[in-house]
């Protein structure tokens, strides 16, 4: 781990997918890892125990850029997902926009 930044996030009741549910407090880790399917796996793994505190504690977490969370988790934390979904596949049927996070928490 290199830095910890801890901010101030507010209520979000704008975005579709919001994690700041209420005012909160976000920690935003930063690492350095080797690019091995090693180091990989130990930053999965460590990725999903601070999701699963987090959820133990009533919190949330940020949507990560990588795909370490699984969709069960996701949905804990964001709800609303399964209606996003249906959403996107109304204003977009044939998929024009597609990318590996929908691919993965469709």
């Amino acid at each position: 781990m290199l830095n910890i930044t801890i901010r101030g996030v507010q209520k979000d009741e704008d975005s579709y997918l919001n994690y700041a549910k209420e005012d909160v407090f976000g920690f935003v880790l930063l690492f350095n890892q080797k690019k091995t399917k090693q180091q990989e796996a130990k930053m999965k793994s460590l990725t999903n125990a601070l999701v699963d505190a987090a959820l133990k504690n009533n919190g949330t977490f940020y949507l990560p850029y990588r795909l370490h969370i699984d969709r069960e988790k996701m949905r804990r934390s964001y709800p609303q997902a399964d209606a996003f979904f249906k959403l996107k596949l109304q204003y977009d049927p044939g998929a024009l926009f597609d990318n590996t996070f929908y691919e993965h928490y469709k």
